[in-house]
């Protein structure tokens, strides 16, 4: 049976109704081309510029262009400024084939709404594994400490290092340290801070936590680390720590933690004090398989 129209929902369809990703108050940019539209052809700029004005700061362009003007091969895009809405259009096709630090430095958040063919010679798939290398080398998301939003530690809304930071009023930093220190994980260092959150969690109050900087990624595991600090919260500090209570992504009943994790069987374990290192073991036999899995679809080794 063939879904119709209005049971069929594009990507940029779906992240306006869930209103996913927090981009009213993250500054954030587009890569994005010709293709990408909703339903109505609506192009996916426009689309969330309209939703967005304060927050949306700068376009990206792959190869043939934002607007798919250059149709040939090894013809490179010019940057330039979008007639309609001002903003920069930076060309990743041309000069630069990353994003580089200066295009970067204004957002927090970068929306990838790109179409492809499945075809190893398309250049797309390879502009969007650039894009998610520049992030991670100026520390756009840090994903792992999402976690922080299924609790009442502050995961750094409000300042100018979200995701990047975590603290609570409760948290005493050096014992927390202490507790992490002692489990010897490679590829991060924490350093202790105190901030306040002008919104969201403990806004106006000084929370005291880390800024986590990551000093080999190739070690780090930065949802082991996460998950760590959070069961060291829980522990130490039982009568100020709170699981944040529904609704989170327009679920009315479950825990956000468990939508988070993915798993209710997870949050249980932490509650009880489970060896995350175990629990480590579980996920990566479950990468392992996977890996196999996908061994015959691989085109590259």
């Amino acid at each position: 049976m063939v879904a119709s129209i209005e049971e069929f929902r594009i990507g940029v369809e779906v992240l306006l109704d869930r209103g996913a990703l927090d981009l009213e108050k993250s500054p954030f940019g587009i890569l994005a081309n010709q293709a990408s539209v909703d339903r109505h052809l609506v192009h996916t700029k426009d689309l969330l510029s309209q939703r967005y004005p304060k927050t949306l700061k700068c376009l990206f362009s792959p190869q043939h262009g934002f607007r798919g003007e250059k149709q040939d091969n090894m013809i490179v895009s010019s940057s330039y400024e979008d007639s309609s809405t001002g903003l920069p259009v930076n060309s990743l096709y041309g000069e630069n084939r990353a994003p580089s630090p200066e295009m970067l430095k204004d957002i927090e958040v970068l929306v990838v709404d790109l179409q492809d063919v499945g075809t190893r010679v398309y250049t797309f798939i390879y502009t969007m594994a650039l894009c998610m290398m520049a992030c991670r080398r100026d520390g756009k998301r840090i994903p792992g400490q999402v976690i922080w939003e299924g609790t009442n530690v502050s995961e750094g809304r409000g300042t100018t290092r979200p995701f990047e930071m975590f603290g609570a009023p409760y948290i005493r930093a050096t014992e927390l340290k202490e507790r992490f220190l002692a489990r010897d994980i490679p590829g991060v260092v924490l350093r202790e801070i105190a901030f306040e959150p002008t919104f969201s969690k403990w806004a106006g109050e000084t929370c005291h936590g880390f800024h986590l900087h990551v000093v080999d990624a190739d070690l780090l595991d930065i949802y082991y680390v996460s998950l760590c600090l959070l069961q060291d919260v829980m522990d130490l500090y039982p009568d100020g720590f709170e699981w944040k209570a529904p609704p989170y992504e327009y679920e009315y009943r479950r825990m956000p933690i468990d939508l988070i994790l993915g798993s209710r069987t997870l949050r249980l374990n932490l509650e009880q004090g489970a060896d995350l290192a175990n629990e480590r073991k579980t996920w990566e036999e479950e990468l392992s398989r996977f890996r196999e899995d996908r061994k015959p679809f691989l085109l590259y080794e």
